[in-house]
């Protein structure tokens, strides 16, 4: 059960005091119940730009998320940083823990901007490996991501390639301009549902 479902089951333990929680679910109730505000993280020492405040404040948001095994979206109008704050929270995510037995996270972008996160990248997070998976070239063995932080991706690629995406597990599968999957009935949005991830964060203008 995920985090944002525990609220839900409240009612039914109101109503029949007899049903045994397992100690997991209580510690996590509790963990909601407890919370006060989200708390700043220390910046990535990888991170090699200097966030602005409220990319901090973004930054923070997401590592709630993560924490509390939240989805999310992360919105805000064009060129205030969002592809800045998501390197700077992978980044982190890469410093946080063991690198071995983590798998890569999938980032889908419009073709026009994988340039574009290609140079941020580099630019900002040189640590983290990048695996563009895109053109006529790509690789066709999913195992390979395996090597790599992040594989950057197209919508399209996504749509012809969900029966291989779908068999890897991601860390994070991210969706940037996010809104070219709010038709629920299009068959890009149905492969973004496919994919199969830990945690899943969209971004959108």
């Amino acid at each position: 059960m995920s985090d944002i479902q525990l609220p839900l089951i409240d009612p039914l333990l109101e109503d029949n005091p007899t049903i045994k929680v397992p100690a997991d679910l209580k510690k996590r109730r509790q963990r909601l119940r407890d919370f006060e505000r989200i708390a700043p993280q220390p910046p990535a020492r990888g991170f090699t730009g200097k966030l602005r405040p409220y990319q901090r404040h973004g930054v923070d948001w997401l590592c709630f998320l993560r924490d509390f095994k939240f989805g999310g979206l992360l919105a805000d109008d064009m060129g205030l940083g969002k592809t800045v704050q998501v390197l700077a929270f992978l980044q982190l995510l890469k410093e946080r823990g063991p690198r071995r037995g983590r798998p890569a996270s999938l980032l889908v972008a419009p073709r026009s901007l994988i340039v574009n996160w290609q140079r941020e990248a580099e630019k900002f997070t040189p640590a983290l490996r990048v695996l563009p998976y895109v053109g006529q070239f790509r690789l066709k063995d999913a195992a390979a991501f395996r090597g790599y932080d992040v594989v950057l991706t197209t919508y399209g690629t996504l749509l012809r390639d969900i029966d291989r995406l779908r068999k890897y597990r991601f860390h994070y599968a991210i969706l940037d301009e996010s809104q070219a999957i709010k038709n629920p009935v299009a068959k890009s949005a149905k492969a973004a549902r496919q994919l199969e991830a830990e945690h899943r964060l969209a971004l959108t203008g």
